[in-house]
């Protein structure tokens, strides 16, 4: 039966020329190796601990100060424990104040302006990585263009072009132009993430279907099997086929 290998912590005679001084060299221990690891990870592991711990400080005193009365909120300097915890703080927020709408109206807005960013702007950065039209990087460079406007500057001319169409007080200015390329950085995003797909899988979600409007969802989705409907003239339609990426 083999034996296992056992490293000696002793000095050896590196091999030498005729007419040279023989020199030692040390071999490391693997338990000093060992160590030095296993310190190297608890330093990043404590590192990270602090890092989380400080991270987190925002959080508790949000739910810290919403145990707070109202008076002690203000304080100046603040304070960072209650005097008393007010759990019927909770309670109150439903019935003093328009809670609920304001809870609607958050999930409504945000379930439809992300679902509206997601197709619009993969439909247009599908349209950039894919298609080939006269002009395509010069549209794309000037998409990429507004990222460099500050938002102060295009403030007035939004708010003026939200007058004019009369939508003031409704959810169609935070919800329409998620719907119309959802903005340059996420047009961005899309396209750079369809250029590192290869043409076969495009080719290989034509095969069931050869249109280009059913290879540019089952591009867009990040699960490995692309679940898309074949045609109607596909024996397998009532049930739906998945197409693999490899």
């Amino acid at each position: 039966m083999a034996q296992p290998l056992v490293v000696s912590d002793v000095d050896r005679a590196a091999p030498t020329r005729p007419g040279t001084v023989p020199t030692r060299t040390r071999v490391a221990r693997p338990g000093a190796a060992r160590a030095r690891r296993l310190f190297g990870r608890s330093l990043l592991h404590v590192l990270a601990i602090v890092v989380g711990v400080l991270l987190m400080v925002p959080f508790a005193w949000a739910v810290i100060s919403s145990l707070k009365p109202v008076e002690e909120i203000r304080l100046l300097p603040p304070h960072f424990w209650p005097s008393q915890f007010r759990w019927s703080n909770y309670a109150d927020v439903w019935t003093s104040t328009r809670f609920t709408r304001w809870a609607f109206n958050s999930v409504l807005i945000t379930v439809l302006a992300t679902i509206g960013t997601i197709t619009s702007a993969s439909a247009a950065g599908f349209a950039f990585a894919r298609f080939r039209f006269p002009g395509r990087n010069l549209l794309f460079g000037l998409t990429l263009a507004t990222l460099l406007l500050p938002q102060e500057v295009t403030l007035i001319p939004t708010y003026l072009l939200f007058f004019k169409l009369g939508w003031l007080n409704t959810y169609l200015p935070l919800i329409v132009p998620s719907w119309l390329g959802g903005g340059a950085f996420f047009i961005f995003l899309f396209r750079q993430f369809f250029m590192t797909l290869p043409i076969d899988l495009d080719e290989a979600a034509r095969s069931t279907a050869p249109t280009t409007s059913r290879s540019w969802p089952g591009s867009c989705s990040p699960s490995p099997c692309r679940w898309w409907p074949p045609p109607r003239s596909s024996p397998s339609s009532a049930t739906g086929t998945a197409s693999c990426s490899p």
